[in-house]
């Protein structure tokens, strides 16, 4: 509390505020105050975007564990977004996907993968990420072409597409949902030509 008033006191100008809550969030965090310790690094990225902060939240949250308060991961969130960190943002966005309820995971799955598409992760973890969204969503247009778009980059990351695809009939057989069968015929198009353009003009026609 000394060492808080004191940074509030004489250091009024954000430069040189910052670097003085950033060193209480870290005595907060030796002491376990894990409240304290997000507050401090907090208002320390605000006045000044504070790199060291942001390095501060990330000890925070692997020293927390399951144990992180409440409001950690839309801090970290923020920063990373202000750092155009999308690195940053899929390692929440994954946090958050493992705590997610079955009717958010489709909306965390599509925001990784675009995550992922735009650098944050490689295209093998953008595959992943639209391979899992199809299996939850068999209809879904845009994991499909991304599936595909991936595919075509790489002979082995094609293979495994074909493994995700049929994964995702698998997942919609009991279903009876049309686009299972014509996914089922996509990736055994794939498997034999190699061509994801022909495999995603083939899904269109077997939907007419």
């Amino acid at each position: 509390l000394i060492l808080d008033r004191l940074s509030r006191q004489f250091a009024a100008d954000p430069h040189e505020q910052a670097p003085i809550l950033v060193r209480l969030g870290e005595i907060l965090l030796q002491r376990s105050d894990l409240t304290g310790a997000l507050d401090a690094l907090r208002d320390a990225f605000d006045a000044n975007q504070e790199p060291s902060a942001v390095r501060g939240l990330e000890m925070l949250l692997e020293q927390a564990g399951q144990d992180r308060p409440p409001g950690l991961p839309d801090t970290l969130e923020a920063c990373y977004q202000h750092q155009s960190d999308r690195t940053g943002q899929a390692r929440v966005t994954r946090i958050r996907l493992g705590e997610a309820s079955v009717g958010d995971q489709a909306r965390l799955l599509e925001q990784l993968g675009g995550l992922y598409d735009q650098g944050g992760g490689t295209p093998d973890d953008a595959l992943e990420a639209w391979g899992d969204l199809l299996r939850l969503e068999i209809d879904s247009a845009v994991a499909l072409e991304r599936l595909l778009a991936l595919a075509s980059e790489s002979s082995a990351r094609m293979q495994r597409a074909v493994e995700l695809l049929l994964m995702a009939v698998d997942a919609a057989a009991d279903t009876g949902f049309p686009v299972a069968q014509a996914l089922q015929a996509s990736a055994l198009l794939l498997r034999e030509t190699g061509d994801p353009l022909r495999c995603r003009r083939g899904e269109k026609d077997d939907q007419l």
